[in-house]
């Protein structure tokens, strides 16, 4: 069972970043994929989840509500009960699944049922300031396989919850690079933000690409991304590469995020034709060898 839990929420902490789409699995499909929810103690937060039973049979779903956070190596990790704080227990303890204002621990669904499954979240005034994250899991048995079977597959789905309690503090941080002299043809950067807060926080980077005149000619929109407390995300070429084509003349990229220029945010880049990013490459190197060795000389000459 153990094994199987951990798949269920492995695909559930996939979608961390996926916000406008419904969550999909064998036999069930849930609406949101994740919940953003920022709060000050004291209060009661009702959250609604749309589950719905995509199979022609009645399906029984266990709720399974389990704890995750960002790990040393910023991947999403389960907190095992072992490893609960006392501030996680009480957490736990707070949060209470409903239906028709009855607190539930399964649910069952009639062939191609939705249901709203209500999730009641209770802070009270002395609840320690700080980010909880959890998935709320719907598992159901696999049908499909024979009833004497001993291996009968466990299968469901989550929606995960980002619940900031008290208020934000702390800041955005970003990193952004890219060749200074590139060949012609698409133009392709790194990037990276780091949230400092103690908060999540949801970001929508962009790169914006300039022409010599200012004009903005092309954005490369990255999308809305979720960045836990204390962590960060980096994107890649694969994510940040130019759909048009470049050629020859200089041009000045920004990382923006949330709209707002950041720490290294300007990159200039010379796109130059064919081969002659290695000649101006090679050049450079020439230049600064001789101007190492001339600036020697200069100081050997002196010490005479």
């Amino acid at each position: 069972m153990k094994k199987t839990l951990f798949f269920i929420l492995l695909g559930a902490l996939i979608i961390l970043n996926t916000d406008n789409a419904i969550a999909e699995e064998k036999g069930l499909a849930i609406y949101p994929p994740i919940i953003k929810i920022k709060a000050q103690a004291p209060t009661n937060i009702k959250v609604p989840i749309k589950v719905k039973n995509l199979t022609d049979t009645t399906q029984e779903a266990e709720i399974l509500i389990k704890p995750f956070r960002m790990g040393k190596d910023e991947r999403l990790e389960l907190i095992l009960q072992k490893d609960y704080t006392p501030e996680v227990s009480k957490f736990l303890s707070s949060i209470r699944p409903t239906e028709d204002d009855q607190n539930i621990s399964k649910t069952i669904f009639s062939p191609q049922q939705q249901k709203s499954i209500s999730l009641s979240i209770d802070i009270p005034k002395d609840f320690t300031t700080q980010d909880y994250y959890f998935s709320v899991i719907f598992v159901t048995s696999d049908t499909s396989l024979p009833q004497s079977s001993h291996s009968k597959q466990q299968i469901g789905i989550g929606t995960n919850i980002l619940l900031s309690v008290g208020k934000s503090s702390g800041f955005l941080t970003s990193s952004f690079s890219s060749p200074f002299f590139t060949n012609e043809g698409a133009l392709k950067f790194t990037a990276g933000v780091k949230n400092e807060s103690d908060h999540f926080a949801t970001i929508n980077p962009q790169v914006d690409i300039k022409n010599i005149f200012g004009n903005t000619i092309e954005t490369i929109d990255i999308g809305e991304h979720n960045v836990l407390a204390k962590s960060s995300i980096s994107f890649d070429q694969k994510k940040l590469t130019s759909r048009n084509k470049y050629f020859f003349g200089p041009y000045k990229t920004e990382f923006l995020v949330n709209g707002g220029l950041t720490k290294d945010k300007v990159q200039y880049i010379l796109v130059l034709p064919g081969k002659s990013v290695l000649i101006f490459t090679a050049i450079l190197i020439f230049f600064a060898g001789l101007s190492i060795r001339i600036r020697a000389r200069l100081k050997k000459n002196n010490l005479k």
